[in-house]
């Protein structure tokens, strides 16, 4: 469970990282490139907002997040199913 969790946790930063990199590829702060600013910014914005907000705010995000994945779900297969001709 402990491995499952780190992995989890350092999926989600290196992601953030890689999003920051591909969105401001020259941005240089403090002799960090753009992938280690978004990297340590989203460490430390998820943790304000988690201490401030509580695991209530966390739930409310995750309820939030569940409705936004259903739809591009349902999105998905409509236009995959829609480029391969139809429900036919």
């Amino acid at each position: 469970m402990f491995a499952y969790i780190l992995t989890k946790i350092a999926v989600g930063i290196f992601a953030g990282g890689v999003v920051f990199r591909a969105l401001l590829p020259d941005v240089n702060f403090l002799g960090m490139d753009t992938f280690w600013i978004g990297s340590i910014l989203l460490i430390v914005l998820t943790g304000i907002y988690t201490i401030l907000g509580g695991f209530r705010a966390v739930a409310y995000t995750e309820t939030l997040q569940t409705f936004v994945k259903i739809i591009g779900a349902v999105m998905v297969t409509y236009f995959g199913l829609q480029a391969l001709g139809g429900w036919d």
